[in-house]
């Protein structure tokens, strides 16, 4: 997975609480409904492909299943609808899913469906730019595509990829992609030095801690953006619609930016 994850389970709910969003497709409620109880298993079958600690199984349903040794699944399915499982002591804890739509929702045991912010208005903030008195409000950067990449220092899957997110920004700055690193830790003197040793030269804002004064996994963007885990990127349209989360690919920026 190569993500730093917090408390996954209780942390998505309790980030949901009291949020509302807009109404899910039939279509969307549908494709939920089909797989949430799906058991995808390979059962004694050969792997068709191996990769590290990784197996992928082409089921008889033509879904192409990954599955981890510490029992993590990825499902791949005929109607392109992608399923993630996380088990503990061999039970099912969390299900994750993403939509052809684009949407992604969660779906925990005995729990209601938790949707994300995927076709969502992105939530609003104004936040201090690190290493500067200033602060970058989301809300005046409409009618421009933003990348979002929160992260924190002591995330070493988030130092890894922000290079990435850094060539991101070098290859789309001149058509206009805004991107901001959101850093949920609360301590600028360390997010100021992991930023200078990677080199970042797009701005990094420090979110706001909660209404303990705490930071990290209650930073408030933590909580308003409802991030599960770090490194964690959105990806806002011209209109302030989030368009793609988690992982943001070249093809996603090149569909918003267009030829403008």
């Amino acid at each position: 997975m190569g993500k730093y994850v917090g408390s996954v389970a209780s942390l998505w709910f309790l980030l949901c609480a009291g949020l509302s969003f807009a109404d899910p497709s039939a279509a969307d409620l549908a494709l939920v409904d089909k797989y949430k109880d799906v058991v995808f298993s390979a059962g004694t079958a050969a792997p068709d492909q191996v990769d590290g600690d990784w197996k992928g199984y082409r089921l008889p349903d033509s879904t192409f299943l990954w599955v981890n040794k510490d029992g993590y699944k990825e499902a791949h399915t005929a109607d392109h609808v992608k399923v993630e499982i996380y088990s503990k002591d061999g039970a099912e804890i969390e299900r994750d899913f993403e939509l052809p739509s684009g949407r992604t929702c969660q779906v925990l045991p005995q729990k209601p469906v938790a949707w994300g912010l995927v076709k969502e208005p992105a939530p609003g903030f104004s936040l201090p730019v690190l290493g500067s008195s200033s602060t970058m409000s989301l809300a005046d950067l409409k009618g421009k595509v933003v990348l979002l990449d929160f992260w924190a220092s002591w995330c070493q899957p988030c130092m890894h990829s922000l290079p990435s997110t850094q060539a991101m920004f070098e290859k789309y700055k001149a058509r206009g992609l805004v991107v901001l690193g959101i850093n949920i830790e609360g301590d600028p003197q360390r997010a100021g030095a992991a930023a200078k040793g990677l080199g970042l030269t797009f701005p990094v804002l420090m979110a706001q801690p909660d209404d303990k004064g705490q930071y990290n996994w209650t930073s408030r963007q933590i909580a308003d953006f409802k991030v599960h885990w770090i490194p964690y990127m959105f990806l806002i349209d011209k209109d302030g619609v989030v368009q793609s989360a988690d992982e943001v690919k070249d093809k996603d920026v090149e569909a918003l930016l267009g030829n403008g």
